[in-house]
């Protein structure tokens, strides 16, 4: 109890002293000498207003404090201000500190090949040129002359459907002199900003590094090129704030002011251009800043010292340093930045421009087309540390006599090498899978596609004992077939595929091995083709022949049904070393069935043949609804353009016929059974009478019922005669029906842009249709789920159509222009699981920072805490009453 005592009183002894400490200081803010001084010279100065703690978690307006506010960023606020605004400002008790604004200001193309640009354009990642497509470079500069038309000649006024290069910005400084006004045009007066946008991004007679990308330019300069703090610190936030809405993956700023050899973050920064930098990096968007032009070789200009900025200096084109750029070891890559021609100002306007200004954008666009490329390639986005390193270990190394630094000039196509790991694509094109043949003589063909480059391929040939044959052939470019020859192979089982590697080291087989026979005997089935349909009992033929010596003894017909089991076989006797056999068979029922031939010889070897035939057997006529028009239809009136619409029934539809007054008018193959088909005919007045015929697979056909139809006669007309009658065509792309039976063969289609393929599967239409072709390259597009598909000359893909575990569709490229042969197959194959081993699993550590718990203090020390508190807040509001009482009376008069 006295221990409580005696803390108390001491309390109470801590406040009183503070009580009384009062001074007769000044209450005024703390006002930097240099705010002074330049008022001294000037009318208006830019200076940033701190506010005390109080005020930290609320936004100030202009009015409160007799000033018009220029940004708000929490307890700071930018103005421009004058004397009398200075003295009102230091008495207000809201006020902290007062300090003159920083500024920056700008950093003063044939370059592109200089870093592998031009090459890796070419580049294509499912279709898509590596050019920076779907990426924003968010350029802080000047503004743009975004009428130039190697700049898109537009603005898309901030629209992110706008196809305008410039797709967007801000303005902060619209009256170009004093940086107090802003709006939405960040048109260029100065010129530099659009030197640097035609850089990093010009597509037309000029060419930038990434003719691909969008650019959003932040104007935060006046016409001299003065950027203060304040303005650029909003600019950089803008571009954060904005950048899932435009996809902005770089912050490109060719400006500096001051010079620094380490790291700035938060030096000489109370507008705090570090987290704005810091919060861009965040969210995974780089930030590229110039070092400054001071020929310094030991300091570099802020930002560019901010630890997380990628400072940037400059080389000639002869890749030495460029002498009067700054760099030291916070330099962390280099750029062509002399004698650089870009964009300009006026409409077709260029100009050489040289500085590391200019090396900056290079950069900016160098990280779009990484980006870019790593993303298309994995579908995973590189982080701004990753993109640096992949430029600083890929690049060409370049020394500094000046400072003995060495540095990195960067290379994009070597960057994107460096970062490519995807594995070639590999195609067996024949002998095709599980070929027997008698044929001891063999070309092997593969083929192989790769998105930067193929470098050897080697095919493998096994028996069951091992290796048989393994050649090496170098290959190069992104598409490359090769055949391999075998002569004199013995009879027996060989399976073989092709491995294939690109330049990077990236290998890969086939997804799976070919199979081949040797065999000594040959078996062919001969007729009725496989997939045939049919109505009618059938006879089965089969040949087959054996090598010279080797006797033929007999043929089995079996036959399977659709569960896989056997409900027929019959063996004939045969001899000779060819022969030809048919067998006569009766159908009991409408069935799907399979049917083979094994042959034996007089050494008791024997052989089907490679695959199975199928044959079904259908007696069922299709099923027909008319829909419309109704029967005895008179609706119309003069020439008419009549729907003819119904259903059909039939799960082997071949095609439909529109019967008009007993004659065939019109016949589709491309019918529906999951929903209504129509036929449109142009008919004059009169009585008509129609219906619909439909045949399936099997030539089974059904009519369907008749209706009839007027058309009534227009009214007669009276008075001068009118102008001719006209005729409207509708022009459509063409469709290509495949019947189900050369869907189940195999069906090519020669077809141009925008046609299509139609074929059912699982009594499901779908199409395939030509969407674009280029180089040995075509995309289509499959659906009725949509499937985007690009395919090289040569390859063929399997798709499945239902998400099953089966693919369903084979499709072949076999030859390519401006239209394109394309081969679609039916087919039944199990999708093979992939397998990872490896040495255990890895994973992201993410380190959690911990927070310490507060422990349980004794009240008294609480009471404590509120105590001093208490006592420095009345201490200081009385020391400000007076403060403000003594500057009113004046200084006394001795």
């Amino acid at each position: 109890m006295e221990k409580r005592k005696s803390i108390f009183a001491l309390l109470v002894i801590i406040f009183l002293f503070s009580a009384l400490s009062i001074n007769s200081s000044s209450p005024t803010a703390h006002v930097e000498t240099e705010v002074f001084e330049q008022l001294e010279e000037t009318n208006n100065v830019r200076v940033m207003i701190e506010f005390k703690e109080d005020n930290k978690f609320r936004k100030i307006k202009g009015d409160e404090l007799g000033i018009k506010v220029k940004h708000n960023f929490g307890n700071k606020i930018s103005a421009m201000i004058n004397a009398e605004d200075l003295d009102q400002l230091q008495d207000n008790p809201k006020v902290k500190k007062i300090k003159i604004m920083g500024v920056k200001h700008i950093s003063l193309s044939d370059s592109v090949p200089l870093i592998n640009a031009s090459i890796a354009w070419p580049i294509q990642i499912e279709g898509i040129n590596v050019t920076g497509i779907d990426e924003t470079i968010c350029i802080i500069d000047t503004g743009v002359n975004y009428s130039h038309p190697d700049l898109g000649g537009c603005y898309g006024e901030n629209n992110v459907s706008s196809d305008c290069k410039i797709i967007g910005g801000f303005d902060y400084c619209a009256d170009d002199v004093t940086c107090t006004t802003s709006d939405n045009n960040p048109i260029d007066v100065n010129g530099h900003g659009t030197h640097v946008a035609g850089i990093a991004g010009a597509n037309g007679t000029a060419k930038g590094v990434a003719p691909g990308a969008k650019i959003i330019m932040i104007k935060a300069s006046n016409s001299t090129g003065t950027f203060w703090d304040d303005d650029l610190k909003s600019a950089i936030d803008w571009c954060v704030n904005n950048a899932s809405a435009f996809n902005i993956s770089v912050i490109s700023m060719s400006l500096g002011g001051g010079l620094y050899d380490s790291y700035c973050d938060g030096v000489d920064d109370s507008e705090d251009l570090t987290s704005s930098i810091n919060n861009a990096i965040a969210v995974n968007i780089s930030v590229v800043v110039a070092t400054g032009n001071d020929a310094n070789y030991t300091h570099v200009a802020s930002p560019a010292c901010i630890q997380n900025v990628t400072a940037i200096g400059g080389t000639d084109k002869s890749d030495a340093i460029y002498s009067g750029g700054n760099r030291n070891n916070l330099t962390d890559l280099l750029a062509p930045g002399v004698s650089i021609t870009s964009t300009y100002l006026g409409p077709t306007g260029y100009a050489i421009g040289s500085g590391t200004s200019m090396s900056a954008p290079h950069v900016a666009g160098a990280f779009t087309l990484l980006r870019q490329f790593y993303k298309l390639q994995t579908n995973k986005i590189l982080t701004p540390s990753e993109i640096e390193i992949a430029f600083n270990n890929s690049g060409k190394i370049i020394n500094d006599a000046s400072s003995n630094l060495n540095f990195s000039k960067i290379d994009i196509y070597g960057a994107i090498l460096l970062q490519d790991d995807k594995s070639p694509s590999v195609t067996l094109i024949n002998p095709n899978n599980s070929l027997s043949t008698l044929e001891d003589n063999q070309s092997f063909n593969c083929n192989a596609t790769d998105e930067i480059g193929l470098l050897n391929m080697t095919f493998y040939l096994w028996n069951s004992t091992g290796v048989v044959n393994q050649t090496n052939l170098s290959i190069n470019g992104i598409f490359a077939q090769q055949e391999f020859n075998e002569t004199g192979l013995s009879s027996g089982n060989y399976h073989w595929n092709c491995l294939v590697y690109d330049s990077q080291n990236n290998s890969a087989f086939a997804s799976s091995n070919f199979s081949l026979t040797i065999s000594d005997i040959s078996v062919s089935l001969e007729s009725p083709t496989n997939f045939t349909f049919t109505n009618v009992n059938q006879t089965l033929n089969c040949s087959s022949n054996t090598e010279v010596g080797i006797e033929l003894s007999n043929v089995t017909l079996f036959v399977w049904n659709s569960t896989g089991d056997i409900i027929y076989n019959l063996t004939n006797n045969i001899s000779g070393t060819t022969n030809s056999s048919s067998f006569q068979y009766n159908f009991s029922e409408a069935e799907e069935l399979k049917w083979n031939c094994l042959i034996y010889t007089n050494i008791s070897t024997s052989s089907f043949s490679s695959s199975n035939f199928t044959i079904t057997y259908d007696t069922t006529n299709p099923n027909i609804t008319l829909l419309n028009p109704s029967n005895s239809d008179s609706s119309n009136t003069g020439t008419s353009t009549v729907i003819f619409e119904y259903n059909v029934s039939e799960s082997n539809i071949d095609d439909c016929s529109l019967i008009i007054n007993g004659e065939v008018d019109q016949t589709a193959s491309d019918v529906s059974v999951s929903e209504a088909n129509n036929f449109s005919k142009s008919l004059a007045s009169g009585s008509y009478n129609w219906n619909i015929n439909c045949t399936d697979l099997a030539n089974n056909l059904e009519s369907s019922g008749i209706r009839s139809l007027t058309i009534n006669a227009a009214a007669a007309t009276s008075g001068g005669g009118g102008g001719g009658g006209g005729s409207t065509t509708t022009s459509t792309k063409k469709v290509y029906n495949v019947a189900k039976k050369e869907f189940q063969q195999g069906h090519s289609q020669l077809i141009k842009k925008g046609e299509q393929m139609k074929f059912a599967y699982q009594n499901l239409n779908h199409t395939l249709t030509l969407n674009q072709t280029f180089g040995q390259t075509a995309i289509v597009i499959i659906q009725s789920n949509p499937i985007t598909l690009v395919i090289n000359l040569g390859e063929t893909k399997k798709i499945n159509l239902d998400e099953d575990k089966t693919y369903d569709l084979e499709v072949s490229l076999i030859s390519v222009s401006t239209s394109a042969e394309i081969k679609i197959k039916s087919i039944n194959e199990t999708i093979p699981t992939k397998q990872i081993s490896g040495g255990g699993n890895s994973s992201f550590v993410v380190e959690e920072l911990g927070v310490k718990e507060f422990q349980d203090y004794p009240w008294y020390w609480g009471v404590f805490i509120i105590v001093v508190i208490l006592g420095i807040g009345i201490y200081k509001f009385v020391k400000i009453k007076l403060s403000i009482k003594l500057r009113k009376a004046g200084p006394k008069k001795k």
